[in-house]
C-alpha cells in the first residue's frame, strides 16, 4: 500500500498524516489513530518516532518484495550473503581445510553465523561454501571493524574472493560508521600480509601494525605472536 505522507501540527505537536488510508493494517502497532476530515488519519506521535516506524515497516515490505523477486544464481556464479545458523557446520569444515587458520569449536562458528551474521560473510558457488569472513564491530569503538578470519576454498583461490568479501561486509549497514579495519597476523603468514596490503591499497588507506598478543606472555609459548594490523581511515562509500 502506498501512503501520501504530509506533516501538520495537532494540539501544538508535529504529527504525520497518512493520506488516502483505507485500512489500519500495516501501520505501527503502537500508533494511536484518530479519523479527521477529508478521510485523513492523524498519528499522535512525534515526527521522529512515526517516521522511524513507518520506515521500518516500508523496509520490511521491500525486503519481502526483494526476497520474492531475487533471481536464482547463474550456475558457477559466486553468491555473497550473510550467514545463518545452518551455515555453521559448513564454515567449520571449510576452516579445517584452510591451514594455518585456527580451528574453533563448531559451537563458536554457529554463534558467529547467528549472533554476528550482520558482520560475517559466506560465499557459495552452486550451493557449496567456498569462502568465509568473520568479524565484528568493536563494542567500545563503532568506528572499527575487527576481522577475525578469512577462509577460501582451494578451488576458489586466485579469484580475488577475499577482497570481495571484505568490501561486502564493510559496505553493510552494520558497518556504516566503520572507518578502520583491524585484524591480527603472525609475522610468518605471508599470504595474509599480502592480502591486507592489497586491501589497504584498495581502500586508499594507510596500514600499520603493532604487537597485540605475545607468544610467551599471552599464548604461554603455544602460538606465535599476533600483530595487530590497522588499516584506515577510509570511507567505503568513496572506494
Amino acid at each position: 500500500m502506498v501512503f501520501a505522507v504530509r506533516t501538520r501540527h495537532f494540539q501544538g505537536k508535529p504529527c504525520v498524516y497518512f493520506t488516502y488510508l483505507q485500512t489500519r493494517k500495516g501501520l505501527p502497532l503502537d500508533a494511536v489513530l484518530d479519523k479527521s476530515v477529508e478521510g485523513h488519519y492523524i498519528v499522535h506521535q512525534t515526527i521522529e518516532r512515526t517516521r522511524d516506524s513507518f520506515q521500518m515497516h516500508a523496509a520490511a515490505q521491500q525486503n519481502e518484495k526483494d526476497a520474492q523477486t531475487v533471481p536464482s544464481p547463474v550456475p558457477g556464479q559466486v553468491v555473497l550473503a550473510s550467514p545463518c545458523a545452518t551455515d555453521g557446520a559448513d564454515v567449520h569444515a571449510l576452516i579445517a581445510k584452510c591451514a594455518p587458520l585456527d580451528r574453533n569449536s563448531m559451537y563458536a562458528n554457529l554463534l558467529q553465523c547467528s549472533d554476528f551474521q550482520a558482520t560475517c560473510v559466506t560465499a557459495r558457488r552452486d550451493g557449496v561454501l567456498i569462502g568465509w569472513v568473520s568479524g565484528y564491530v568493536l563494542p567500545d569503538d563503532p568506528n572499527s571493524y575487527f576481522l577475525w578470519q578469512v577462509a577460501v576454498d582451494e578451488s576458489a583461490r586466485g579469484e580475488g574472493l577475499p577482497k570481495r568479501m571484505i568490501v561486502e561486509v564493510l559496505s553493510r549497514t552494520a558497518c556504516a560508521d566503520v572507518r578502520q579495519l583491524k585484524t591480527s597476523i603472525t609475522r610468518n603468514n605471508q599470504a595474509s600480509w599480502g592480502l591486507f596490503s592489497s586491501v589497504a591499497r584498495h581502500l586508499k588507506a594507510d596500514m600499520r601494525d603493532e604487537v597485540m598478543f605475545e607468544k610467551d606472555k599471552h599464548f604461554d609459548g603455544h602460538h606465535d605472536t599476533e600483530h595487530l594490523v590497522t588499516i584506515g581511515p577510509f570511507d567505503i562509500k568513496e572506494v
